[in-house]
C-alpha cells in the first residue's frame, strides 16, 4: 500500500476542482467509514488511478475489484474498447458537462416566463426529464409541474368569470394560474367551454356578407366581430374564396 499512500499524501493539499468525484481513502470494504478525514476529493482520472491501485494491492479482494468494474460500464465507449485513466477522465468531464444544472434566473426563465414544458427543457439542455425536474424541486420552494396543475384547476364558474374578465389570448388568466395558453385551452375544452374563434358561420351568414352585401374582407371581419365571431383575417379570406367558388 505504500504507493497508493504516497499518492493519496501527495494529492491532499487543498485544490480548487470544478469537476471532482469524492474517494474513500480507506475503502468501506476495508473498514473505512464516511467521516471527512477519510474522505479526499480527486480528479476522475485520479480517482481510477487510486482504485487501479487499491486493486492491484490487493488483487483477493472482490469489493475492490467490483468498485475498479464499475468504472468501466459506461456506453460512452463500444463494447470491448479499453478504458484508462485518460479515457475514463474525459468521459467524466463531457457527464459533467452534460448534466451540468443552469443557473436558477434560467431555470425561471425557461419554465415561468418562456412556459416551456419539462420534456422541451430537458431537449434543449441535452439531459433526461427526470433530472430536470429534480433541479426544478431542488431549486424552488413548493415547485408543481404542468401535470400536477391539471388536478388543481380552478372550478367551472371561476373559470367562466375569469375569461369574461380578461381578453383573448387570456395573459391576466395564464399569469395567474402560472400556465401555458394550450393548457388554459385544454381546461375550456374539458368544460365545454369552447370559443366563436373556431367556429364557422353557417353558409347563409357567409352569402348575405360576401354575395348579397359585397363586403370586402375587412368589412366582413369587421361584421362578423360584432357578431361575436371573434376570426383572423386570413380566416375570412378562406371562407371568402370558399363561398365565390362553391
Amino acid at each position: 500500500m505504500n504507493r497508493y499512500d504516497k499518492f493519496i499524501n501527495s494529492l491532499k493539499k487543498n485544490r480548487d476542482l470544478e469537476i471532482f468525484e469524492v474517494h474513500h481513502i480507506i475503502p468501506r470494504c476495508m473498514g473505512g467509514g464516511d467521516n471527512k478525514s477519510n474522505l479526499i476529493k480527486l480528479t476522475p482520472r485520479e480517482h481510477f488511478i487510486a482504485h487501479l491501485m487499491l486493486h492491484r494491492a490487493n488483487p483477493e479482494s472482490k469489493s475492490l475489484l467490483k468498485a475498479l468494474q464499475a468504472m468501466f460500464r459506461s456506453n460512452f465507449f463500444k463494447h470491448g474498447a479499453k478504458l484508462n485513466g485518460r479515457k475514463y477522465d474525459a468521459m467524466r468531464r463531457y457527464a459533467f458537462r452534460k448534466t451540468k444544472k443552469p443557473s436558477k434566473d434560467v431555470l425561471y426563465e425557461e419554465y415561468y416566463t418562456n412556459k416551456k414544458s419539462l420534456a422541451k427543457i430537458a431537449k434543449q439542455f441535452d439531459v433526461s426529464e427526470p433530472t430536470v425536474k429534480k433541479w426544478y424541486i431542488n431549486t424552488f420552494d413548493n415547485f408543481i409541474t404542468l401535470d400536477q396543475r391539471k388536478y388543481q384547476r380552478p372550478s367551472k364558474q371561476v373559470l367562466v368569470n375569469d375569461l369574461k374578465d380578461d381578453e383573448f389570448p387570456y395573459k391576466k388568466i395564464q399569469e395567474k394560474y402560472k400556465i401555458s395558453f394550450s393548457f388554459l385551452m385544454v381546461w375550456r375544452k374539458d368544460y365545454g367551454l369552447t370559443s366563436n374563434r373556431s367556429k364557422k358561420p353557417s353558409v347563409s351568414i357567409l352569402k348575405n356578407l360576401f354575395i348579397e352585401s359585397k363586403l370586402n374582407c375587412k368589412q366582413a371581419q369587421k361584421e362578423l366581430e360584432e357578431m361575436g365571431y371573434k376570426v383572423y383575417y386570413s380566416t375570412v379570406r378562406r371562407w371568402k374564396k370558399d363561398i365565390i367558388l362553391s
